[in-house]
């Protein structure tokens, strides 16, 4: 696997990783934008069920971190021994 190739599936890895807790983020900062409110789990904007659903599952999204980071981590350090051999053999 060239360099360039191996560089590509770093960034896809690490973008993998982090995905689940960009949109919970995401959702937060969202929510408080619209000054929506937080019940427990849920967020409540009022008069719009839809953003009201569409903030809660991006919020809770951040429990897909539970797969993403380790398989994530452990792509990513594959790759980086990988991207290392390359360097050191050139």
């Amino acid at each position: 696997m060239g360099i360039k190739t191996n560089l590509i599936f770093l960034i896809i890895a690490i973008i993998f990783t982090v995905s689940p807790l960009i949109f919970a983020f995401l959702g937060l900062a969202l929510a408080r934008l619209f000054r929506c409110d937080f019940n427990a789990a849920l967020v409540v904007c009022p008069g719009n069920d839809f953003l009201s659903n569409l903030l809660s599952v991006m919020i809770m999204s951040h429990w897909l971190g539970l797969f993403t980071l380790p398989i994530g981590g452990i792509v990513s350090v594959v790759l980086l021994i990988g991207l290392a051999s390359q360097f050191i053999v050139k």
